[in-house]
């Protein structure tokens, strides 16, 4: 991982909020879709001979919604960067000497974060068709899109995100990094019922009403029973994902913060030298 300090090493305790805050943009993603299925009414395919390669896209696409995801995983990023950086002393120290520099590298680490999460999630969305592929017919895709692609089941998604304990999630993430090898990793279980309990606490009685219609159709139990699986696809595919994000994502960051000390030095000496 590349390292860059400011001058005397200043800016190495802003590191680990710039990782920690990268690497939560994909945990934030994952317990966004994995959802207890909610918000859709039991329906049949209607077009039994439709493309499946076309169903299964549309279906990774519900799954984790590119601009939703997104919106979200930035939003979240700003948030655990400030959470984690106004609990740690030598920030705190660097930022009321060089003033802004923490807003600096925030954005810094942000749109390379937000940059290669666009450029990943393709990676992401062909995995999840590749195992809904393997397990489901295109009828079966057909009638989930259906579920998915709800008005109802969009507005219980988003009740649920901001339901969610994402410092939680957050925090066990970097607890099994610290005891392991470093590996940022996520914890398909631990999503599952973070986002179970915040979706209960979201549903209004018409969602919940749908999500019974939904899970006890053929298809809709046969998606549950197939929720683990799909789960491990999801998960896998974004913890590698995500240790490369926080590594650019802390490049990016340390590089701003390494220009910003050395600008505002070189404007220290400069009016020194003019007084």
């Amino acid at each position: 991982m590349v390292e860059s300090k400011g001058e005397n090493g200043e800016g190495s305790g802003m590191k680990k909020q710039t990782l920690q805050s990268a690497a939560f943009v994909l945990l934030t993603i994952s317990a966004a879709v994995l959802i207890s299925p909610a918000g859709a009414r039991a329906a049949q395919a209607e077009s039994a001979a439709a493309n499946k390669a076309e169903l299964l896209a549309q279906f990774a696409e519900y799954y984790v919604p590119t601009e939703v995801s997104i919106a979200s995983a930035m939003e979240n990023y700003d948030r655990q960067f400030m959470r984690l950086n106004n609990a740690d002393a030598n920030s705190r120290i660097l930022e009321q000497k060089y003033p802004g520099v923490t807003a600096n590298a925030m954005q810094a680490g942000r749109k390379a974060t937000e940059k290669g999460l666009r450029q990943s999630l393709p990676a992401v969305h062909k995995k999840l068709s590749e195992y809904m592929d393997a397990h489901f017919s295109a009828n079966e895709v057909a009638a989930i899109n259906v579920y998915y692609g709800s008005d109802s089941f969009k507005a219980m998604q988003n009740q649920t995100v901001a339901n969610l304990n994402t410092d939680g999630l957050t925090d066990e993430m970097l607890k099994r990094a610290r005891e392991g090898d470093g590996t940022l990793s996520l914890d398909g279980q631990q999503i599952i019922a973070a986002t179970g309990e915040a979706a209960m606490r979201s549903m209004t009685k018409e969602q919940m009403s749908n999500a019974t219609k939904f899970i006890t159709s053929p298809t809709g139990r046969k998606f549950l029973l197939n929720g683990e699986g799909l789960v491990a696809a999801l998960t896998t595919s974004m913890s590698a994902i995500m240790n490369d994000l926080a590594a650019v994502s802390q490049t990016a960051a340390m590089a701003s913060v390494q220009e910003y000390i050395t600008s505002s030095n070189n404007g220290t000496a400069k009016r020194k030298t003019e007084q």
